[in-house]
């Protein structure tokens, strides 16, 4: 049987949902050039507008969205970029109560709530992971670990660091499911030895942190010239043999 070109959307999602997002404007780049149905169009350059959003390019995102009109999710787009620009917590709130199962939203909920000033309650940080859904891939995942950053950065008693390391737990099972890159899963262990050492001591985060260390090393070997993450492997390193010495 001829295997058939996935669609154009999903051609976009496929990037999307692992959090490639340069990588899924390249593909709308591309597609858009073709012969596309409106509908199809219109959902990719949306997807685009969000790729955008994320990457923090409100003006190219704005510019996408409004292409994308009126399909619901490119107004909730524009409802975003007006709130994140604006740094409108009420506004961005009143985004997340319109749109609870928006992986994207919710995560910038969570992001904007671990700001030291923040005024966003520890409930609606809370209840944005219940906006995980088995197809958000990646995507899920980064949400899932930024309420455990969050957790962390705004942790009360001991139980929350406790909290903390089981959401960030369950993003590294999440990015393991999904076959993210190694680098997000060693970054997840990273945090998670703190949050463990914290809570339960340095031989405890010790373990954590090697397999940090492993797999950025690992990465570094196969990636030598990238900067940043030659940087992170020593990182890593240095981490690990600080709690060694203890």
């Amino acid at each position: 049987m001829m295997n058939r070109e996935a669609s154009p959307v999903a051609q976009v999602l496929g990037p999307y949902y692992r959090g490639i997002f340069q990588e899924a404007i390249d593909a709308v780049k591309r597609l858009i050039k073709g012969d596309l149905s409106r509908e199809d169009h219109r959902r990719i350059v949306v997807i685009s507008a969000w790729c955008h959003c994320h990457l923090r390019q409100y003006d190219l995102a704005e510019t996408m969205a409004k292409l994308g009109l009126p399909n619901d999710e490119a107004k909730e787009c524009l409802q975003l970029i007006s709130a994140l620009v604006r740094k409108d917590e009420g506004k961005l709130l009143a985004c997340a109560e319109r749109s609870p199962w928006s992986v994207s939203i919710q995560t910038e909920l969570v992001v904007a709530a671990r700001a030291e000033k923040s005024k966003i309650g520890r409930a609606n940080v809370l209840r944005a992971a219940e906006s995980v859904q088995a197809d958000d891939g990646i995507l899920g995942a980064h949400l899932v670990l930024n309420i455990g950053r969050y957790l962390m950065d705004k942790k009360e008693h001991m139980e929350d660091l406790v909290l903390a390391a089981s959401f960030i737990k369950w993003a590294i099972a999440q990015y393991r499911l999904h076959d993210a890159p190694a680098i997000h899963i060693a970054s997840a262990y990273s945090l998670l030895s703190l949050a463990v050492e914290e809570a339960h001591g340095k031989d405890a985060a010790r373990k954590v942190a090697e397999k940090a260390k492993w797999l950025l090393a690992d990465e570094a070997r196969r990636w030598p010239r990238d900067a940043a993450l030659v940087n992170l492997a020593r990182q890593a390193e240095a981490r690990y043999r600080e709690l060694a010495s203890s």
